[in-house]
């Protein structure tokens, strides 16, 4: 009896201290709330307890039929890369990040997967995303990182937490597609080969995007790229096509570079059950899927289906989400 008295005695005292701390919070002024608030976080943060799991906005997406110089930094598939426009602002702002962070660097106590951090890689300091992939006996990890698009590696050692002024900046690479094109079989991926030959079309060349859609609830822009030929820019687009490496994805035979406005929508029919709108970037950006054409034919032809990337096999064959 003495311990059931004890068992509510403390219970009730919990609760008797959480309704007083929330009378006295509700007569506090909203601006020293909302500074108690980032300062506790923040002291979280500092000691390792507290992970930063908010997501990084994305960028603001430009105007359609805008024409402007890019350059990819990751290429999974044609319906499938990363670019980044604004790749001065993106120097500079890298360059912030190293020098503040190697003056004010805080090791995490925890790392968590999906979780929002600094990476430190190749001597410079980037924003990324912890992945649920380990090797070596889990001493390395891989990374997405935010700004550039791209899939990496880093050791424990060189992951830190990040402050939340660095986490409210807009991520600088882009999701894109190729607009109003698909590959040969649209039951089936892009070939390593068709993306080898899309990678020698735009190497050492000046490469231009115009915008034809965009899909804010997934965050991508649906595009052609363009290559500098003589004085004048070439479709990608319509170069696959007269290789025989893709065909639109309509009966009409339009091209994108000179065609019509209005055979847009007929050419163009989004749908996500194509094989070669396959994988989702959220799924490549969060690690469920192989983060390269390379790896899914690696573990598709030498490993398990439930070795690694159990949740990618089980998606293979349905529609997407």
């Amino acid at each position: 009896m003495p311990d059931l008295f004890k068992l509510f005695l403390r219970k009730y005292v919990v609760v008797v201290v959480l309704w007083v701390s929330y009378r006295i919070l509700e007569l506090l002024p909203e601006h020293l709330l909302l500074f108690l608030h980032v300062r506790f976080t923040k002291l979280l943060q500092i000691c390792g307890i507290m992970c930063s799991t908010t997501e990084v906005p994305y960028p603001n997406i430009m105007d359609t039929n805008e024409i402007c110089e890019i350059k990819i930094f990751n290429l999974y598939s044609p319906s499938r890369f990363w670019v980044v426009v604004n790749f001065e602002s993106l120097k500079v702002f890298t360059n912030y990040l190293n020098h503040h962070y190697q003056q004010k660097r805080r090791e995490l106590s925890k790392i968590e997967k999906l979780q929002i951090c600094m990476v430190c890689h190749n001597k410079a300091y980037y924003r990324a995303i912890v992945l649920p992939v380990a090797y070596y006996g889990k001493k390395r990890l891989r990374v997405f990182l935010l700004d550039y698009g791209i899939f990496t590696h880093v050791t424990r050692e060189n992951v830190f937490c990040i402050e939340t002024k660095h986490i409210n900046v807009p991520r600088f690479a882009i999701r894109c597609c190729l607009a109003y094109i698909k590959n040969l079989d649209k039951s089936k991926p892009w070939t390593i080969s068709e993306l080898k030959t899309f990678c020698e079309i735009i190497a050492s060349k000046r490469i231009f995007m115009k915008i034809f859609e965009t899909d804010m609830q997934h965050k991508t822009c649906y595009v052609d790229i363009f290559r500098t030929c003589k004085n004048s820019l070439e479709s990608c687009s319509s170069i696959l096509v007269s290789l025989g490496l893709a065909a639109f994805n309509s009966e009409t035979e339009t091209e994108i570079a000179g065609g019509k406005t209005e055979d847009c929508d007929v050419k163009y029919k989004r749908v996500l059950k194509y094989m070669h709108l396959f994988p989702t970037f959220q799924a490549l950006e969060t690690g469920i899927v192989p983060y390269s054409l390379w790896e899914h034919n690696l573990l598709k032809d030498c490993l398990p289906k439930d070795v690694l990337y159990q949740t990618y096999y089980e998606f293979i064959g349905g529609d997407q989400k």
